[in-house]
């Protein structure tokens, strides 16, 4: 009894101070009230019945909040270095292009000004045979300037009476003479021709040799620059490996410790979520009383809620006889092992934010239920199947009011298929569709419920002075 009587005062405490004003002291109490062996111990008080269902639920929201709050700032801080570590990891990853696409274009350019440098020296080595050549014709130019100039010389001297005395002719005499000058003038034009030549391929010798030189200190740098990058790269890679390290390490722990959570959250959801039974089979007494509990926090008739959850489900004994096996198609089996498609429409229609298989994965996750050995509706000869609980929810729905009924509960996890959440939720949803007491407004609202008037409609509004009656048979056998 000490025990049961320090838990309820700690969660008295909890509940007056609000988990985000706990002291350190105070979150190693819970630490200490939300261990193993207290959770064991508690749980052996309530099915003793000195804790009561009432408190041992307050218990587990209390520990539940309180380990919530706790790993969620474990995780907080995980991911703040995880996304400290993933901006400096982009930063590097960025750089890292950069350097190799400017250690790229280096060498590109290295390769453009080695290919440059190359055709230069082909070209200096052409000028340099062609000045070659040159020299040589200007020195036989040179010898045949020489000869023609000697030969002008020697013809010069000849006297004009030596030619007289001699019987030549003067006129050939003189042609002879015309005839040198005019080949020393071509071999003097060839000469000045051939020497300009020459100065000009020197000149360009020099041009070239000197651009030869600028490019090749100029690939000298850019070597020097492509070196430097790359060691900066080299540098930059091993701070990523690193930071890819890091990153995998906080990956790592960050798991760990969204699996511890999930482990402990949900072993403590687990264990509120069997305090509702939700396999039982509720009798018409307890039918009743659930619907007018229902009734007083939304305002539904309680007629009319009975009326439409025994017309889905036989007040919840009869929630379904299909298995939904595939997320991916929505196929599955009937109770006896027959291959069902349309169990489950698996994409969203357009109203709905996610497809009914997803939301029903999610749901049975939550509760703690393995999805492909819960059941549900089988199809119809149209459409598709997949309600769920006592009052047929499709998953889509039911994930529309689900929080509302949390809120209505206090904070407990909801599920489709405890008979006191499926009521609470249909009465939630059949007021949102209309349900306003009248014949019209029950008959609208239970068209929209099951998607078609009819004889749905009728058969449910037919069961409604039934259920009136036992209501008030119920409520006189209360008074006496």
């Amino acid at each position: 009894m000490l025990e049961k009587q320090k838990t309820i005062l700690i969660i008295c405490i909890a509940m007056i101070l609000g988990l985000g004003n706990f002291s350190s002291a105070q979150a190693e109490d819970f630490d200490s009230l939300c261990g193993d062996s207290n959770v064991e111990l508690q749980e052996q008080n309530f099915q003793k019945g000195e804790l009561s269902r009432e408190e041992y639920e307050d218990f587990l929201r209390q520990c539940i909040n309180h380990f919530d709050e706790y790993y969620g700032e474990i995780e907080s801080s995980y991911q703040s270095d995880l996304s400290e570590v993933r901006e400096k990891k982009g930063t590097l990853e960025s750089e890292l292009r950069y350097l190799r696409g400017k250690i790229s274009g280096l060498s590109a350019q290295i390769t453009q000004s080695n290919l440059v440098v190359g055709n230069l020296k082909l070209q200096l080595q052409d000028t340099e045979s062609s000045i070659g050549l040159t020299e040589r014709r200007i020195n036989d130019y040179r010898i045949q300037l020489a000869d023609v100039i000697q030969s002008v010389y020697e013809e010069e001297r000849i006297s004009i009476l030596g030619i007289i005395f001699s019987g030549g002719s003067i006129s050939s005499v003189f042609r002879e003479i015309v005839a040198l000058e005019t080949l020393s003038t071509q071999v003097r034009d060839l000469l000045d021709g051939a020497e300009k030549l020459e100065s000009y391929l020197a000149d360009q010798h020099v041009s070239m040799e000197e651009e030869k030189v600028g490019i090749e200190r100029e690939i000298v740098y850019q070597d020097y620059q492509r070196e430097n990058l790359q060691s900066t790269r080299k540098t930059k890679d091993v701070l990523l490996t690193k930071t890819e390290g890091q990153e995998d390490l906080y990956q790592e722990e960050l798991a760990k410790v969204q699996k511890e959570a999930e482990e402990k959250v949900g072993e403590l959801k687990n264990k509120l979520f069997n305090l509702f039974d939700a396999s039982r089979e509720i009798t018409e007494y307890e039918a009743i009383e659930i619907a007018g509990w229902a009734a007083d926090k939304t305002g539904i008739q309680p007629a009319f809620l009975l009326a439409i959850v025994e017309q889905e489900s036989a007040l919840g004994n009869n929630v379904g006889q299909c298995y939904l096996t595939n997320l991916k198609t929505g196929d599955g089996v009937d109770v006896w092992g027959n291959k069902r498609p349309k169990i489950m429409k698996a994409t969203p229609r357009s109203w709905e934010n996610n497809a009914n298989t997803n939301d029903f994965s999610a749901i049975t996750e939550q509760l703690g239920l393995e999805w492909k050995d819960t059941p549900v509706s089988c199809p119809l000869s149209y459409g598709y199947g997949g309600a769920m609980g006592p009052a047929q929810f499709i998953p889509s729905t039911w994930m529309l009011y689900k929080r509302k009924v949390e809120q209505n509960l206090g904070g407990s996890l909801a599920s489709p298929w405890v008979p006191e959440h499926a009521f609470l939720a249909a009465a939630l949803y059949l007021v949102d569709l209309g349900a306003d007491g009248t014949w019209r407004g029950q008959y609208n609202a239970a068209a929209k419920y099951y998607g078609q008037a009819g004889s749905y409609c009728r058969q449910v509004l037919n069961r409604i002075p039934k259920w009136e009656e036992k209501i008030k048979s119920v409520e006189l056998t209360k008074n006496k």
